[in-house]
């Protein structure tokens, strides 16, 4: 499945109006969210699920154990340590060291997925703020716009894997690699 067809341009909006906590939670959220859909789709009782409060971090090592992709632990952590930055310090600023250390974590097939989404946004909105043009390679965008897409990203991955799960639980597929 491509994740691009998974991007939500609402949820893209809604960060863009976010000051940089409210971004770096608000995703957070959202992410969390898709995780908690994803382990639940391997649960017979959800609602127990719910009641186990597990933090974070054990909600991505248990999808993790239920079958997501092991490559993907890395960045869901990675979300993890960059929500506890800024919900815990009143200084913490989205900058390109934050969306730097947010793409090291991706892999070496989440980053072409981010840079194929890229090249697609040029295509079909060239222009970015005050419309003024977009640059042409990711890495040159503004630390923030990054940061926002490679959220959007992870979440539209993590969309397709509770998609595959419900595949799985319904039809007895095997989540692919």
């Amino acid at each position: 499945m491509d994740n691009t067809d998974l991007v939500d341009d609402g949820f893209r909006d809604a960060l863009n109006r976010q000051d940089d906590i409210g971004l770096v939670i608000l995703a957070h959220i959202h992410i969390e969210a898709a995780i908690d859909d994803f382990n639940k789709e391997f649960m017979a009782d959800a609602e127990e699920y719910d009641a186990i409060e597990l933090e974070f971090s054990k909600k991505a090592s248990l999808a993790s154990a239920l079958g997501l992709h092991q490559e993907s632990l890395p960045v869901l952590r990675a979300i993890g340590k960059m929500r506890n930055r800024f919900a815990h310090r009143l200084d913490q600023r989205i900058n390109d060291d934050l969306a730097n250390n947010l793409y090291s974590a991706l892999s070496g097939g989440d980053k072409s997925v981010v840079q194929e989404t890229y090249k697609h946004t040029l295509k079909t909105n060239p222009r970015g703020k005050d419309d003024e043009p977009l640059p042409q390679k990711f890495n040159a965008l503004d630390p923030r716009d990054r940061l926002i897409l490679l959220l959007v990203t992870v979440r539209a991955k993590m969309l397709a894997a509770r998609m595959e799960a419900a595949a799985f639980m319904r039809n007895g597929e095997k989540v692919p690699d």
